[in-house]
């Protein structure tokens, strides 16, 4: 059971690819995906990092920051992580 995360920039240079084949976490939430990504490629910074400067969409529907605890990811799933945009 996998999930097929897909990185944009500046994520996908840091690791080097711009989709990456995950395994369904045990706890199967996005939380957990998200802590094995970061675990696995330091690189992207530390869990609070990723959840701080990314926006996660699960199969094209966009997760709130509240909600990223319980979100579930499934085999099958497409998780894709935005960089976080700021304006003024």
């Amino acid at each position: 059971m996998a999930v097929t995360l897909l990185l944009r920039e500046p994520a996908a240079s840091r690791v080097g690819a711009s989709a990456l084949t995950l395994p369904v976490p045990t706890e199967g939430t996005l939380l957990a995906l998200l802590a094995e990504l970061a675990a696995r490629y330091p690189r992207l910074g530390s869990l609070d990092d990723l959840l701080a400067k990314y926006e996660p969409f699960i199969n094209d529907v966009h997760v709130e920051p509240g909600d990223v605890v319980r979100a579930p990811v499934r085999d099958g799933d497409t998780v894709l992580l935005l960089s976080a945009v700021s304006g003024g």
